[in-house]
C-alpha cells in the first residue's frame, strides 16, 4: 500500500471545509430525502471539518 503525503489529504479535506448541505425537517426515525418530503421546510448545514453545523 503506498501511502500518500499527509499533506496531499489535509488539502482534499480543507477543500470540503465551508461545503453548504440541505436537510429537511422531518420527524421520526423514517428516511429524511428530500425526494420524499419535498414540500418540508429545510435547514441550511455547513461542513466545518469535522462535522455538519446549523
Amino acid at each position: 500500500m503506498d501511502d500518500g503525503p499527509l499533506s496531499q489529504w489535509a488539502e482534499r479535506r480543507d477543500a470540503e471545509i465551508g461545503r453548504l448541505r440541505a436537510i429537511p425537517l422531518v420527524s421520526g426515525d423514517g428516511p429524511k430525502g428530500a425526494h420524499l418530503h419535498s414540500a418540508a421546510p429545510r435547514a441550511i448545514q455547513r461542513w466545518n471539518g469535522y462535522a455538519w453545523e446549523p
